[in-house]
């Protein structure tokens, strides 16, 4: 009898826990897809990042049903779920260190070490694109970005300014147009803003802003750039493979997309630094095309 009540514990226990575990995986799904839509508003389209919160919710989602529709566990082996956890574990434990990277970049490695150093004289700064919307104007992440630039500007006199970024499939016209109007419009001279006009990505930014800043009597020396403060360690690294002494001024990121934006950096830099290298030859002017 009382193994029977005892028997009886452990499985209305058990089935309080499935339904328990269910429903967290319920709510974290449903969550992740509210996430992607919310950050989508303030965004100029759908990327990688805006989109694994979805997946990943709906991922979510597709397995509690299959739980529901099994009444168990879907893996029910010891030692397929030990596996299945230790590949869990391994990835959000390499995540989690890329991630600490990301954030303690900016500050080994950001203009305020320059100034330290006695490099306070660079004069060039380059502000990197991230979208326009449809009208032309700068998303809420570039407008940070450019109102970083024009921080710096203001404080150092004789600064110059690279409005760097190309046109999107969705943009009505080049982000460095938009970004050097933005800059002209909020206090810098026109003459102190230079255009490029053609990258499609971190890479290209500096290929192509170095190209103008050449053209404009740039002979060498440090340099900085503005972006988001996530991104601070990649673009340090593709600006350090276009040969540039380049020190990062961060950004900050719209508290509604930051998750979206350190899980896109993830998968980015180890893209980065697998595939983007310097070309051999770049024939074509660096301006707007």
């Amino acid at each position: 009898m009382k193994a029977n009540q005892s028997g009886e514990k452990a499985k209305s226990a058990a089935g309080i826990e499935f339904h328990v575990y269910n429903a967290a995986l319920a709510v974290l799904g449903a969550a992740g897809l509210i996430q992607s839509f919310s950050a989508h508003r303030v965004s100029a389209g759908w990327d990688l990042g805006l989109l694994l919160p979805a997946l990943g919710g709906a991922f979510l989602l597709l397995w509690v049903v299959i739980r529901l529709l099994l009444g168990s566990r879907v893996i029910r082996r010891p030692g397929l779920q030990k596996s299945a956890w230790l590949v869990i574990g391994l990835g959000a434990a390499v995540f989690l260190s890329v991630q600490v990277v990301l954030v303690t970049d900016p500050l080994l490695h950001g203009a305020e070490r320059l100034e330290k150093a006695g490099g306070s004289g660079a004069v060039w700064l380059i502000v990197l694109g991230c979208g326009i919307t449809a009208d032309g104007s700068p998303t809420w992440a570039l407008a940070n970005r450019l109102d970083k630039a024009l921080e710096w500007y203001r404080d150092h006199p004789g600064t110059q300014l690279v409005a760097s970024g190309g046109r999107g499939a969705n943009e009505p016209e080049p982000e460095g147009v938009s970004m050097a109007r933005y800059l002209v419009e909020n206090g810098a001279s026109e003459a102190d803003v230079h255009v490029e006009g053609r990258s499609t990505s971190t890479m290209e930014n500096f290929l192509y802003s170095r190209t103008v800043m050449e053209e404009a009597g740039w002979s060498g020396g440090p340099v900085l750039f503005v972006t988001n403060d996530f991104h601070v360690f990649r673009a340090r690294m593709l600006a350090a493979r276009n040969g540039l002494d380049a020190y990062g001024i961060p950004a900050s990121t719209p508290a509604v997309i930051r998750l979206n934006v350190y899980l896109r950096e993830f998968f980015a830099l180890f893209k980065s630094l697998l595939v983007d290298w310097v070309p051999e030859a770049d024939p074509e002017p660096a301006g707007v095309q």
